[in-house]
């Protein structure tokens, strides 16, 4: 009797010596808790580089929920309302435009694409939310950004390919509630820069720019792949790049000038993004190396102010031609 009750107190004294060890010596305990319900959410993306048109069928979005007890992490979510793209034909091109009756641009519901939704459990809920969705990623501390280093012309829509944007959102909650948690409108982790028609001799009318490298000296204009943001505050991880390949397969062809009227032969419109809040980007110079023929022509300037850099656009207009 005294050997069982011996071993006993020993197995009670091991129990709490292990408890005591995991709360004194820093451990964690492994503690979630249940979900009591479903957050309901929605989120507006009126992001100049995305369009005006506002969600489309191709947005996808990740949404992560902190509160007490296990993270819910990366849950995959779609725009319950989109805008409706027409496909229309223009000299052997195919352009994409949307209907301004079918515009999605105010805050609409965003919805679980798979089994997995976000729901209550216990304290405070924090919900961070982002687009594109990327599956591999996992903390919301490291969410994969799209590389940006190296870009190819769109030629489909008048703005860079969605695949090199990224926007984030958040908002904070509480108690179980059926009311919606608007994550409000989603922020632009990137800014688009804009090179207009550049004037070019007339010499190299008819020849073929098949690359664009971007440059700023002072500053990183993108990230090599792998780069991971914080969505709690926007900070960028990686190795930062002081340029951007834009690569143009099927090439911009100069147009030939105009004599009646004065016009130099000019290149056409070039949209890409670049890692560079807006701001600070309006006082960078930036250097524009084109290959154009096979030879390569270069010119630099800042982005032109007033109200043609709004809206995240740094729009490079008026800047010297290449001679």
């Amino acid at each position: 009797m005294k050997n069982r009750l011996f071993y006993f107190a020993a197995c009670v004294a091991l129990t709490l010596s292990s408890v005591s060890c995991s709360s004194d010596d820093g451990g964690e305990e492994d503690v979630d808790f249940p979900v009591v319900g479903k957050i309901a959410v929605s989120g507006a993306y009126n992001v100049y580089s995305h369009g005006g048109q506002g969600w489309i069928e191709a947005d996808k979005i990740g949404i992560y929920v902190l509160s007490d007890g296990k993270p819910q992490e990366n849950l995959p979510y779609a725009p319950s309302e989109v805008a409706k793209a027409t496909a229309k034909e223009y000299k052997g091109k195919t352009y994409i435009t949307y209907n301004k009756e079918n515009y999605v641009t105010d805050e609409v519901t965003l919805n679980p694409s798979s089994e997995l939704s976000a729901g209550f459990k216990s304290g405070d809920h924090t919900i961070y939310a982002y687009t594109p969705y990327s599956a591999a990623s996992k903390d919301y501390k490291t969410v994969a950004l799209p590389n940006i280093s190296v870009q190819e012309y769109y030629a489909s829509e008048f703005m860079p390919n969605r695949k090199y944007g990224f926007a984030y959102a958040s908002a904070t909650t509480s108690s179980y509630s059926a009311a919606t948690v608007a994550l409000g409108e989603f922020k632009s982790l990137f800014s688009q820069l804009t090179l207009p028609a550049l004037k070019c001799p007339d010499a190299l009318a008819g020849k073929t720019c098949t690359k664009i490298v971007v440059t700023c000296d002072e500053h990183p204009l993108s990230y090599a792949d792998g780069a991971t943001v914080n969505l709690a505050t926007g900070e960028i991880s990686g190795t930062p790049l002081n340029s951007i390949t834009y690569n143009i397969p099927d090439g911009l062809v100069v147009n030939a000038g105009v004599p009646a009227y004065g016009r130099p032969a000019s290149l056409g419109t070039a949209y890409m993004m670049v890692a560079v809040p807006f701001k600070e980007g309006m006082n960078y110079t930036y250097k524009f190396a084109l290959t154009i023929g096979g030879q390569e022509y270069t010119t630099l300037g800042k982005p032109k102010t007033g109200f043609w850099s709004t809206d995240n656009n740094l729009n490079m207009k008026d800047i010297a031609g290449i001679e």
